[in-house]
């Protein structure tokens, strides 16, 4: 890369010679990228970026900084063969038993997610880090991979305890992340927020035949056991299903109901919510 071109990238990137370190890497990985990526046939590393900034903290609005530490970021950028939602599904199996979790900065982040359209936010609490994963399916599935160093108290904002708005004590339980098969549809129906989260869908298959939902089950359920959602109980039925499950947090359940041509899809998180202080709940329905 001549100098000119690096200068071009940094400007197209928004960076300036005194907004930190960047790095940029033609055909492959940024240095020390904390995560290891999983195998998608006809992976293709387009290249990547890491930025090194001080980590700076405002005090009351005033313009004092302190340079406490280094803050890093990684973008990564891929193509593979892979349907969006087998990339989704192939990341999560590799992040989840490391301890990222799914982030729901948003009321009601969406359950269920359509292969040929993939976003997912994570955190890793431990490590202070979060990530954020797009890919798109066209000719080739392209993907952008982002984390970020974080702060502590950003974590409780990235898992819904408290979003950035007026109710600073809100907390929420978590949901899964669902990825449905290729050609299915997902349409929210209603939500309701808090230590009891649920939230409703109408499912549409690329096909509907009679075998539709026992072809779904068997999609979803390794997903769900997973993301730490361990099955107690079962009922599993042509037109209709439950599953019950302990989870790290408390009790969770799927049920499954045909409705014509589509599923009726219920999930339900219960938790004791948070040990100290108040916790709020919100309802949000769809008239489709």
């Amino acid at each position: 890369m001549t100098q000119l071109d690096f200068e071009f990238l940094q400007r197209a990137l928004g960076q300036s010679e005194d907004s930190g370190k960047l790095e940029i890497t033609l055909g492959a990985l940024p240095p020390d990228l904390p995560v290891t990526l999983p195998n998608l046939p006809d992976l293709r590393v387009l290249g990547g970026i890491r930025t090194i900034a001080p980590r700076w903290s405002f005090d009351y609005g005033m313009t004092q900084q302190n340079d406490l530490s280094e803050r890093r970021s990684w973008r990564v950028f891929l193509d593979t063969s892979a349907q969006a939602g087998a990339v989704l599904d192939g990341f999560l199996a590799q992040l989840s038993p490391l301890g990222w979790q799914s982030a729901h900065m948003r009321m009601l982040s969406q359950v269920f997610v359509e292969a040929e359209k993939t976003n997912w936010l994570g955190v890793q609490a431990e490590q202070l880090r979060s990530l954020d994963l797009q890919a798109r399916t066209s000719a080739v599935t392209q993907v952008w991979l982002t984390i970020d160093d974080i702060e502590a108290p950003q974590v409780g904002h990235f898992l819904g305890h408290h979003p950035h708005f007026s109710q600073a004590d809100f907390y929420q339980a978590s949901l899964p992340t669902l990825i449905l098969p290729a050609g299915w549809q997902a349409q929210m129906s209603q939500g309701h927020g808090g230590p009891v989260h649920s939230q409703h869908y109408l499912l549409r298959p690329a096909e509907a035949t009679p075998d539709t939902l026992s072809e779904l089950w068997p999609h979803l359920l390794p997903q769900l056991e997973r993301q730490g959602w361990r099955m107690l109980h079962r009922e599993l039925h042509q037109e209709e299903g439950l599953t019950v499950y302990r989870t790290p947090l408390g009790v969770g359940t799927l049920g499954l109901r045909r409705v014509g041509a589509e599923l009726v899809a219920h999930i339900v998180h219960v938790t004791d919510g948070p040990d100290e202080g108040r916790s709020s709940s919100f309802t949000i329905s769809s008239g489709a």
